[in-house]
């Protein structure tokens, strides 16, 4: 059965977050932040949280891959498990940000990315960390559990990033009944089609169980990652992560966008700063 990629829009916010936490139910991980099986009362008051946050960084994108019930749906890209369209070399083809459409099947699948601007507050680990993300403890989480792992996380994606642009791959997520069909390939070269388009790097930090499907696609390891400490859940093996880069295209290049881009009607511009410092004449920062 082929598949169908769009954005997530806000409406669909709860299937998306139920589809968080089946995706995320067996892994040990998630036993640091909540007790598992998820009560109702978490599910509700995540979902409440990103109906009322959804949309509020322009540089967040999510995206699902559903099922295809109906052919010829009009404004979405359909692909096959392969990733096959005709269109692109990604298998994704162009006109993918219509909303999703009641003629679709379930959302098995999603994927979120960030468009992570140049930086100018990197200061070595030793001199202290400068405007650090105000974290935000989910309602009903292990505030511990929950700003350990984010900080250690946050931390060594700076160590290896520095303060250059670059797409931020958090979460590839699937049903765990729809494992192994290809779905979350579909996903994955969506946004590297974006790193591709905008000549950026893409990084992401690959579990054990994810580590063949990004080297498959390309993804390098550049570090060992996050050790996590799963012994406060009664397991004595900690969970290594593995931080994981895709090049840019033409490395040798500046990226397209140096300074900063936002999202507007579904298409990544400049933001207003860069746009003012081109009319003026400014040297520009973009790759032939």
């Amino acid at each position: 059965m082929p598949f169908q990629i769009q954005p997530i829009n806000k409406s669909e916010a709860p299937t998306y977050i139920s589809l968080l936490y089946a995706a995320y139910a067996a892994d040990p991980v998630s036993r640091l932040f909540y007790s598992c099986p998820v009560s109702p009362t978490v599910v509700a008051a995540s979902t409440t949280a990103a109906l009322t946050n959804w949309g509020a960084d322009p540089n967040e994108r999510v995206f699902c891959v559903r099922e295809v019930l109906e052919s010829g749906i009009e404004g979405s890209a359909t692909v096959d498990s392969a990733g096959s369209s005709g269109n692109s070399s990604t298998g994704v083809s162009e006109g993918h940000s219509a909303e999703c459409s009641e003629a679709s099947g379930e959302m098995i699948a999603a994927l979120m990315m960030n468009f992570m601007p140049r930086r100018e507050d990197k200061v070595p680990m030793g001199e202290g960390w400068k405007k650090e993300p105000d974290w935000k403890t989910p309602e009903g989480w292990s505030e511990e559990g929950f700003l350990r792992v984010s900080r250690d996380t946050w931390r060594k994606q700076i160590d290896v990033m520095g303060g250059e642009p670059f797409i931020f791959i958090p979460t590839v997520i699937t049903l765990p009944s729809h494992h192994r069909r290809g779905a979350a390939t579909v996903l994955l070269k969506h946004a590297i089609d974006q790193g591709r388009q905008y000549n950026l790097p893409i990084y992401l930090t690959a579990s054990p169980s994810g580590l063949p499907l990004y080297e498959k696609n390309g993804f390098k390891v550049v570090n060992e990652g996050v050790k996590i400490d799963l012994s406060s859940v009664g397991i004595a093996q900690p969970r290594f992560t593995t931080c994981m880069i895709l090049d840019a295209p033409h490395p040798d290049q500046p990226p397209k966008f140096t300074k900063g881009f936002i999202w507007k009607d579904g298409v990544l511009v400049l933001d207003e700063e860069e746009r003012e410092d081109r009319e003026e004449g400014k040297p520009k920062e973009q790759s032939a």
